[in-house]
């Protein structure tokens, strides 16, 4: 385990980048426990859709007429297309989603304690217990914040599209984008500044070996290590969606010359985009939590 250097957080952030980088096989066990939860999961959805296909593909082809021309008829017909998917999904979902949430918590266990004793070496005192509770409370949050998120993008779309659309004025597209846009950014801020002590607590279980509550406990209280993480935890959220903005980007690139290109390029492009989007992603998950677990490690009082 690398000594935490002197200066800036984030100045010693890059500096785990260089030595996280030079260690693949790290970056390969974070992506690797991802697409084990993952795959079974995707799996399992396309199975249960296979029946649905004729209706799923309907569904397709009725989202595929809208366009921004007409934002009235564009909000009715995702408003359609919402129920009838919801109608199709609703006897899977409340068998999926704890399933689901139980498997990748599980799986996401084991695959971080594992990080953690690669990490850390003999000093790993990672906990499985610990670990399994805290990303369970933590994979709760992110259900909650996209329950949220997606009630708030109803709403807004109800309000600036339909509703007025009923009234018989025109449908101002533009606000409707902007402050979807503003709920997004601040759900995804705000779920950044409050979830960094149960990432934390996990990083100090595994320098320190402490129980849940004591780990908490001291993610939240330990103040020199709380003021280098809030540092690293808004660099993380930048990068996050520099991440984000520059795989969108990339996806609609090829969209120009959709007349000259094949269907296979289009999917092969955008595969390739999925899996390397998926690989600097976790890679930054392993920059952070080596960097938490040296500071957990460095500057406990």
């Amino acid at each position: 385990m690398s000594q935490k250097p002197k200066g800036r957080s984030t100045q010693t952030f890059v500096n785990m980048m260089a030595q996280t980088w030079k260690r693949p096989t790290l970056t390969l066990v974070e992506l690797g426990w991802r697409w084990l939860a993952g795959i079974p999961l995707i799996l399992w959805a396309l199975k249960w859709a296979q029946p649905h296909l004729p209706e799923l593909e309907a569904i397709w082809a009725q989202l595929g007429t809208m366009t921004f021309f007409h934002p009235a008829e564009m909000a009715a017909t995702i408003g359609v297309s919402s129920r009838q998917l919801l109608a199709i999904a609703r006897p899977l979902l409340p068998v999926f989603i704890p399933v689901a949430v139980l498997w990748w918590v599980a799986v996401g266990t084991f695959g971080q304690v594992l990080y953690a004793r690669r990490t850390l070496g003999a000093e790993s005192r990672a906990s499985l217990g610990v670990f399994f509770v805290l990303r369970l409370v933590r994979s709760l949050g992110v259900m909650l914040c996209w329950t949220i998120w997606l009630n708030i993008l109803l709403a807004v779309a109800h309000r600036e599209l339909h509703t007025t659309a009923t009234l018989g004025a025109e449908p101002d597209v533009l606000v409707f984008a902007a402050l979807s846009i503003v709920a997004t950014l601040a759900l995804f801020v705000g779920w950044a500044g409050i979830s960094w002590p149960l990432t934390l607590a996990m990083n100090w279980n595994a320098v320190h070996g402490d129980s849940l509550f004591a780990s908490l406990r001291s993610a939240v209280t330990q103040r020199a290590v709380r003021a280098e993480v809030m540092e690293i935890a808004l660099v993380m959220c930048i990068v996050k969606l520099a991440l984000l903005v520059l795989a969108l980007t990339f996806s609609a690139t090829p969209l120009p010359f959709s007349a000259v290109a094949t269907p296979e390029f289009l999917r092969n492009w955008w595969i390739g985009l999925i899996i390397l989007y998926s690989f600097m992603s976790d890679y930054f998950h392993g920059v952070r939590f080596r960097y938490y677990s040296v500071v957990c490690r460095d500057l406990a009082e």
